[in-house]
């Protein structure tokens, strides 16, 4: 609230335009590669080319994320993550469900270490509401190519007492990032809404092998923005 909608996160691609009905589709049956910007639309408008291109009314260029991290090691925002909510079936046999957040990089090393959030505040049908927010900060992050934000759901299985993975999700971190105008060019954090799949474990760090638990639907319900 409050941003501007340049600052926006958003996506198009027809294939997501027309799964857009969240919550119904058939189980996935195979697995994917899924290190791309894997979200459904949201509803805020396009960002414009001005984003992440120069700008010409100011006649300078404007680099963008990818271009930084080969250049000079510029100051990363802090990430506010809000964990909306998560639509799964069979919520309600997860108990003291709760997301754990943590940043990864190409190779699947952990760049930022997880953070957990509380436990889920109510279920909803086939949703479990989280409504928590967890702050990820990048300012001792070296390199931001490829990395991701990953979601790993957890719960508490009773018969073998020990917290069990349940299902996971990534977000490629570079369209979360947009480069403030000159003469600093400093990184800010976007601010919208993303809409993304939710895949079935084991976890995969490096995000090759992906198999989505619902092959038309984006689940997990995640709102960006930067801490002040």
């Amino acid at each position: 609230e409050g941003a501007s909608t340049s600052n926006q996160v958003s996506v198009s691609s027809q294939r997501e335009r027309e799964s857009s009905s969240a919550g119904e589709g058939s189980q996935g049956t195979g697995s994917e590669v899924c290190r791309s910007f894997d979200s459904a639309p949201s509803h805020h408008p396009e960002p414009s080319a001005e984003d992440w291109s120069s700008s010409e009314s100011s006649g300078t260029s404007s680099p963008s994320p990818r271009d930084l991290t080969t250049s000079r090691r510029p100051v990363l925002p802090t990430l506010r993550i809000l964990i909306d909510k998560v639509a799964l079936d069979h919520s309600r046999n997860l108990e003291r469900a709760y997301f754990s957040v943590s940043l990864r990089g190409a190779n699947g090393a952990v760049q930022v270490p997880a953070q957990d959030t509380p436990e889920a505040v109510q279920r909803v049908n086939r949703y479990l509401i989280m409504q928590h927010a967890i702050d990820l900060s990048l300012s001792n992050v070296e390199d931001i190519s490829d990395s991701a934000v990953f979601f790993e759901l957890k719960y508490w299985k009773a018969k073998a007492r020990k917290v069990s993975l349940r299902a996971w999700s990534a977000m490629p971190l570079e369209p979360l990032l947009q480069v403030g105008g000159p003469p600093s060019h400093v990184w800010e954090a976007v601010t919208g809404t993303l809409n993304l799949p939710l895949y079935a474990k084991p976890l995969d760090p490096v995000r090759r092998k992906c198999k989505r638990m619902n092959t038309k639907a984006f689940d997990l319900h995640v709102y960006i923005s930067g801490v002040p």
